[in-house]
């Protein structure tokens, strides 16, 4: 949870085309849910997967830079259950919050907020759960929230997270600034909110590159969780309607053979969907969401449902070692060259934001087959470069 950006990879400069804005889709198919406000920067393919694809083909091209999935991400806001639910989607960015008094001010209807997001600037963040607080609003995760997202959290009068949905935390860190100075402006920002002060140690000794997610048990000891949620909030997020871009934090803590598990099961829908509907495809694979019910073989869903949970459930102890990036950068070098060996130099194109869905959803499935088809220890390390945050 970064204080300021630390000089993001440019898409513009490195796929040497403009990035178009464009308005998301509704957030769940089949609901009365209608999009209120969206994000800065919201680039034509949009969400978690362009930020690590880009930060792949870039890799090759240019020197290493600062990880920033965490706090790039696009937002995006939406009513739910008849405007009664605001869910905000994606990292918490400088114009978050004065976008969010807006939308509240138009939807005074709201009375719970639903966080989804990997994190962001810590400030934003503080001003988001100023304003829930003020407001007397519920908070509510239904599948992840971490970092940053943790302070918005807390800002809620009552706060919910659904049965399998995870918190994540770690340590504040930002270019410039020393780790002490880092930890006592995160540690102020908890103390606010009445955090036992070993809760927020074991905050401050988990290092930014790894996330900390306490059991439901010592959520309910902190006081950071105060009950069950609602059942028509759960029902919200067990409709088969899921975002890849959702599963993708948890790569980072997972096991290398849950991590591959997941890689084979991700695949085989995207097998199903680019040919059933590239758009669904291009939806389930970015912040939008997809009815996987309607279009992915029961089987298929089944597969990929116990791949994401055991993910969930499978933290590897050590954490997976984090790949530097010279190890990236030479991991992202292999999955070219397999490309290359294979006669598939043209997969990069479909990541050209010119490019329509359809040869999106091809692109990402033929860079998980040529990944998922290289030896030990080649495989795991393409696999974390595609799917998991740096």
């Amino acid at each position: 949870m970064p204080f300021r950006s630390e000089n993001p990879v440019n898409p513009r400069a490195c796929l040497g085309s403009a990035m178009a804005d464009e308005v998301p889709t509704d957030a769940r198919p089949g609901q009365s849910a209608r999009i209120v406000s969206s994000g800065d920067r919201i680039p034509a393919i949009s969400g978690w997967i362009l930020s690590l694809l880009i930060a792949l083909v870039c890799s090759l091209t240019k020197p290493a830079q600062a990880a920033t999935v965490e706090f790039d991400s696009p937002y995006q806001f939406h009513l739910l259950m008849g405007g009664e639910v605001l869910e905000i989607a994606g990292s918490f960015s400088w114009s978050v919050p004065q976008n969010l008094q807006l939308t509240l001010a138009a939807a005074p209807q709201v009375r719970i907020v639903s966080l989804n997001s990997p994190g962001g600037h810590v400030e934003p963040a503080m001003e988001v759960a100023e304003i829930i607080h003020r407001r007397g609003l519920a908070t509510y995760v239904g599948r992840f929230c971490a970092s940053a997202c943790t302070l918005a959290f807390l800002g809620g009068t009552q706060r919910w997270l659904a049965p399998g949905a995870r918190l994540g935390f770690h340590q504040a860190h930002a270019p410039g600034f020393s780790v002490e100075a880092a930890d006592d402006v995160l540690r102020t920002a908890y103390q606010e909110f009445a955090l036992p002060p070993a809760f927020v140690a074991h905050v401050l000794r988990t290092p930014p590159a790894d996330l900390w997610f306490p059991k439901p048990a010592e959520l309910r000891a902190a006081q950071i969780t105060t009950g069950a949620p609602p059942r028509t909030l759960v029902a919200l997020d067990s409709d088969l309607s899921w975002s890849l871009a959702e599963a993708l934090p948890l790569v980072r803590t997972s096991s290398d053979r849950s991590v591959v598990q997941f890689a084979i099961a991700v695949s085989d829908v995207l097998a199903t969907l680019r040919k059933a509907d590239p758009e669904a495809c291009w939806a389930f694979a970015n912040q939008g969401t997809t009815d996987l019910e309607k279009l992915v073989p029961s089987r298929a869903i089944q597969v990929y449902s116990s791949a994401e949970q055991e993910m969930s459930e499978d933290i590897s102890d050590p954490p997976p070692t984090v790949l530097d990036p010279a190890t990236r950068n030479a991991a992202a070098a292999d999955l070219t060259q397999s490309l290359h060996r294979e006669r598939q130099d043209s997969v990069f194109a479909g990541l050209q934001p010119t490019s329509d869905h359809a040869a999106f959803c091809q692109s990402l499935y033929s860079l998980l087959q040529a990944a998922l088809a290289m030896p030990e220890p080649r495989r795991i390390r393409a696999l974390r470069v595609l799917l998991g945050p740096p």
